[in-house]
């Protein structure tokens, strides 16, 4: 009988999961925005710039995602994901180095049609080292996919919120209470 139930429910899962043709944003995703909503004064705004997420994390991380306010960008370059070539317009990515980052930009490719493709922005909750991507093909539009023309992706960039660096004065402090506990236990061992 157990046997009877686990084949059925392998079969069952199964069909569920060819039948589904479009990946559905992941609950822990949250889209920031897109190229779309940068200003006209933006540089480049068909690309996923430092700038430009910056921009959009900035302008746009009030919206109802949590945590409210988004943490703000770390300063340097991004971290491109691995992804199936050749490009497809929706699919699976993973971290090259398996660390686990807050936001991915999807940036589509403007081969087809030559119009350009721009980028999306997304929030991952508790951050990931991999996940699922769309470019807006019909299906992934109603599934809450920003519009990027069902183009093919040129790359996915990985995200994160800026290091805390320790100031100095707090690596003072430590290092004086330390000295201090040393102090102590060498006279009271005399």
């Amino acid at each position: 009988m157990k046997k009877l139930l686990g084949c059925l429910l392998c079969v069952m899962l199964l069909v569920f999961g060819v039948s589904a043709t479009a990946l559905a944003l992941p609950t822990n995703y949250y889209l920031i925005g897109g190229s779309g909503d940068l200003p006209d004064s933006a540089s480049q705004s068909h690309q996923d710039t430092w700038d430009n997420v910056d921009w959009l994390i900035d302008n746009f991380g009030s919206l109802p995602i949590p945590p409210a306010p988004l943490p703000p960008l770390g300063v340097g370059d991004s971290v491109d994901a691995n992804f199936p070539t050749p490009a497809a317009s929706s699919g699976s990515w993973d971290s090259p180095d398996g660390t686990s980052y807050l936001y991915f930009s999807l940036k589509a490719g403007s081969d087809t049609p030559a119009s350009g493709g721009g980028f999306a922005l997304y929030y991952i909750a508790g951050g990931a080292s991999s996940g699922v991507f769309d470019t807006g093909t019909t299906a992934g539009l109603a599934d809450g996919w920003y519009d990027l023309s069902g183009h093919a992706i040129s790359h996915i960039s990985l995200w994160n919120p800026t290091q805390s660096v320790p100031e100095p004065a707090t690596m003072l402090l430590l290092g004086s209470g330390l000295l201090g506990l040393a102090l102590f236990g060498r006279q009271r061992f005399k």
